[in-house]
């Protein structure tokens, strides 16, 4: 669940894409045909994600909406296979499309299949999307535009994208260029029909140390300062769940290993790529809280409104914060912290960002979440 970002966070994926994506983007948009407005009548409306668990799940407001607005349309999402899991989590979609863009020939020729009258290019700075947006032969396509990126110059409706606002307002905005008003922020339910995992018997909090992406390390926690959180957790009566993808699995047990004490496992429990995000909605509304570093898991509490702390890095909370009435969100309080807004301004920044959250700062919040429990 922490490696959502994955397919993006390569860096010569990232350089592969700019130097040859957005030559193929502007010749694209040049030989395209733009039109003024959409088409009357929308029959199929696509959405294209193509990855990040969280950017997903921010979704969710702008396809209830279009749902509503359209509510003769079949609405279509064509995802990758890092945001599979969370694109089967959006209500109000009426067909899934999976899309490789190892083939880019294939993915157009998927999406042209489909007959789109308009298409949305979710992605805020990939020219890949951009790519497949302006060759699926959609009626009319909307895109960010979004500054130093070069890839909205095709689109028939370019909606700017802002580093001055969360990124769910820029993807309602989107909406807001089909004149269809989005209200958020994102919110979604337990999946019940999902296998629950076994859980412990005492009331647990959930930890989520592992993000994922570009030089994920960075964003991640001390693990000395989970450990010493755990143990301030088990002081008071809690057990512990710790979460995480498959490529998280040894990490999680290494830390489940210094957080129990003998003859006491049944308290620390380990679901990293065990749970699939819809069994972990599951999980997490039994939580007692869960506390997080940024990514896919925070946003999915955020929008099951549980409580959460969240601890951010390099990351902005105005950007990409958690957005539950219960969440708290935690800022580095390290010089030159934060400073990514797309996620990938790593050149010549601070890697140690994370270590200017203070465990009596993380503690100090939970106390304000959690009843106090007995050991």
């Amino acid at each position: 669940m922490s490696r959502g970002a994955a397919d993006r966070g390569r860096p010569w994926q990232h350089r592969l894409d700019r130097v040859v994506g957005i030559p193929l983007v502007w010749a694209l948009g040049r030989l395209r045909r733009r039109r003024r407005c959409p088409p009357r009548r929308v029959r199929r409306l696509g959405l294209l994600q193509l990855n990040a668990i969280g950017d997903t799940i921010l979704c969710t407001p702008l396809v209830q909406a279009l749902g509503r607005a359209y509510p003769d349309a079949e609405i279509v999402l064509a995802h990758g296979s890092t945001n599979a899991e969370a694109a089967a989590l959006l209500p109000a979609v009426d067909r899934r499309l999976p899309l490789s863009v190892a083939r880019p020939d294939r993915a157009i020729a998927r999406l042209r299949r489909e007959r789109l009258d308009v298409l949305i290019d979710l992605g805020p700075w990939p020219r890949i999307s951009a790519l497949l947006a302006l060759g699926s032969g959609a009626r009319f396509v909307i895109g960010f535009r979004t500054p130093g990126q070069a890839r909205h110059g095709g689109f028939d409706r370019a909606v700017p994208h802002s580093s001055r606002r969360h990124e769910w307002r820029n993807i309602a905005a989107l909406g807001a260029a089909l004149g269809v008003r989005v209200a958020g922020p994102p919110r979604l339910g337990e999946q019940t029909t999902a296998p629950l995992p076994p859980l412990p018997r005492a009331p647990f909090v959930v930890l989520h140390p592992w993000a994922g992406g570009l030089r994920h390390t960075w964003k991640e926690w001390p693990g000395a300062r989970w450990v010493a959180l755990g143990r301030w957790l088990r002081a008071r009566g809690y057990a512990l769940v710790v979460s995480g993808g498959p490529g998280d699995r040894a990490r999680s047990d290494a830390l489940a290993a210094r957080l129990r004490g003998e003859g006491d496992g049944e308290r620390v429990q380990v679901l990293a790529g065990e749970a699939s995000l819809a069994s972990m909605t599951r999980v997490l509304v039994r939580a007692a809280a869960l506390v997080t570093v940024n990514t896919g898991i925070m946003h999915l509490g955020a929008a099951l409104d549980i409580p959460l702390v969240a601890l951010h890095g390099p990351t902005r909370v105005s950007r990409w914060g958690p957005l539950g009435t219960r969440s708290v969100a935690l800022a580095s309080r390290t010089p030159g912290c934060p400073y990514l807004h797309l996620g990938f301004e790593y050149g010549g920044r601070r890697s140690d960002c994370m270590e200017g959250i203070a465990l009596e700062t993380v503690t100090g919040a939970l106390e304000g979440l959690l009843p106090r429990r007995g050991g």
